[in-house]
């Protein structure tokens, strides 16, 4: 969003900016991002491919742009999980949301998993976003006594299993179950409970 001291020319470049980005997401969602290139960017925008330079340097740069913002947003929809509930329900809803954001942006989903690593290379650097979110309500749960905590099992591997469980039911159901006749919502509730009763005491 511009900044309210923007001045008009500066408004119009963040909002083509913006658009820039909103065509290529949409690109790569229909055609796959390796068919997706400068000149079909500049052609879903109206512009010439030397008039995108004024915005970004490459195509990677617009594509880690995207990224970003998809990552932002569902940084943003497990941190929203209501802190006040117990580890628990907040972690079910943590699932839940990751879900969400699949079905609700499966151009982001598909595109932050593909191009953004990230950017952490041991359990002893600091993690960071929505993976952040998780693991501290997995330490929660082990300081509280929920969840037990002997042998390899920690916060680090319990979160690591409930991502990897909550990744690979948002990527079936927007993948090779799409069309699926089924209550997904209640299957998602029961698997993610499921996963959490194996880590309590």
């Amino acid at each position: 969003m511009s900044d309210l001291t923007d001045s008009p020319a500066e408004s119009r470049k963040t909002e083509t900016r913006q658009r820039i980005l909103d065509a290529t997401l949409n690109l790569i969602h229909e055609k796959g991002i390796d068919k997706v290139s400068w000149r079909s960017i500049a052609r879903a925008v109206n512009y010439s491919p030397a008039g995108l330079y004024e915005y970004f340097d490459n195509k990677d740069a617009i594509v880690d742009a995207i990224a970003q913002e998809g990552l932002g947003i569902l940084d943003a929809a497990l941190e929203a999980a209501d802190h006040s509930q117990g580890v628990e329900e907040r972690l079910i809803d943590m699932g839940k949301a990751y879900v969400r954001f699949a079905h609700g942006h499966p151009g982001y989903f598909n595109l932050v998993f593909s191009v953004l690593p990230s950017g952490r290379r041991a359990r002893e650097q600091p993690a960071t976003g929505a993976y952040e979110t998780v693991r501290d309500a997995m330490q929660d749960g082990a300081k509280q006594g929920l969840f037990r905590t002997d042998g390899v099992l920690d916060e680090e591997i319990m979160a690591y299993g409930f991502w990897g469980l909550a990744h690979g039911i948002a990527s079936l159901q927007i993948t090779s179950l799409q069309g699926f006749e089924a209550d997904f919502q209640q299957a998602d509730e029961e698997v993610l409970r499921a996963y959490i009763r194996g880590l309590k005491r």
